[in-house]
């Protein structure tokens, strides 16, 4: 399980390439046709696919990403990213927790909570990472909403590369949601260098509100 995105449409795609490739490149002398690559790929052995399980006990993870520096990190929508060392090993401990500052999220269902991470494009020089997830309604929101969704950039521990300083919390931008669901989702950067933040819709039946 190495991209929580679409793994079967990246195999898929990688398979195509591989089958054209192999008919573009190989002709029949005889005839310049690509019977020969045909025939050849049918002689060729199907290949194999499996799935290696890298971690268990996650509940709702929502990102698989990297941070450019051999590590990989899963986001989970309750609160907590653990880290993932280079040889796929999960450490001890989360490299961050929000749960005590979210929102209290539904046990049968729910679509608020940690819902996207991303590194600095120098993450690796300065430790920057943002976080878009639900916590209580702000004072001063509308009478009735569900939540307010924030932005949050925090930097990791100077003591400790696999976690972060939870003690330093910088608010960017926050947004009062009418109902728990269409919350938005993964936050990147793009190539440009804007941080790209999907806020969602007002929710709830036919978007009440």
């Amino acid at each position: 399980m190495k991209n929580y995105k679409t793994p079967s449409t990246l195999i898929l795609l990688m398979l195509l390439v591989g089958i054209t490739g192999c008919i573009g490149n190989e002709t029949d002398p005889s005839t310049g046709t690509g019977e020969a690559s045909l025939t050849a790929l049918e002689n060729k052995s199907p290949p194999t696919l499996g799935l290696e399980l890298i971690a268990s006990g996650l509940t709702a993870p929502v990102q698989y990403i990297s941070s450019d520096d051999g590590r990989m990190f899963a986001v989970d929508q309750t609160g907590i990213v653990e880290v993932f060392d280079e040889d796929g090993l999960m450490q001890e401990g989360p490299f961050m927790d929000l749960r005590d500052r979210m929102v209290d999220l539904s046990p049968g269902y729910d679509e608020r909570g940690l819902l996207g991470m991303a590194f600095h494009p120098d993450f690796v020089k300065n430790g920057r990472v943002f976080v878009f997830y639900s916590v209580p309604l702000r004072a001063g929101a509308p009478e009735g909403y569900s939540c307010t969704n924030r932005l949050s950039l925090f930097t990791v521990s100077e003591d400790d590369p696999d976690a972060v300083d939870m003690s330093r919390e910088r608010v960017i931008f926050q947004i009062d949601k009418p109902q728990m669901n269409h919350n938005g989702g993964a936050i990147t950067f793009g190539p440009d260098g804007y941080l790209y933040l999907p806020l969602g819709d007002g929710g709830g039946a036919n978007d009440q509100g």
